[in-house]
């Protein structure tokens, strides 16, 4: 879904809470596949990201059944290209909030 998607790292505290975002009801993405390859299944949780330079509510947190990611990074997919709706740069804070 680029261009938005953003990868955010976890902090220890954060790595631990992450694990409590799977107690909710994700949405499902079955397998699918183009053209050019397939892509594989994948589970969605509705997200608000919170930045110095405001909030984006509609937003998800996307987990891969199959990832080359660990569980020290978060991968967010909007429809919207996160860096530029909340200026941020590499390295900035966010706070990430499961809206369910």
């Amino acid at each position: 879904p680029f261009p938005g998607t953003l990868n955010v790292e976890l902090g220890e505290c954060s790595r631990r809470e992450r694990s409590a975002m799977e107690s909710f009801d994700g949405v499902p993405i079955e397998e699918w596949e183009d053209d050019e390859r397939t892509y594989g299944s994948a589970t969605c949780y509705p997200i608000a990201v919170e930045a110095a330079d405001g909030s984006y509510e509609s937003a998800h947190v996307i987990v891969p059944d199959r990832t080359h990611h660990d569980d020290s990074q978060l991968e967010v997919i909007a429809a919207d290209r996160l860096r530029d709706e909340l200026a941020l740069a590499d390295g900035d804070e966010v706070t990430v909030r499961v809206t369910q």
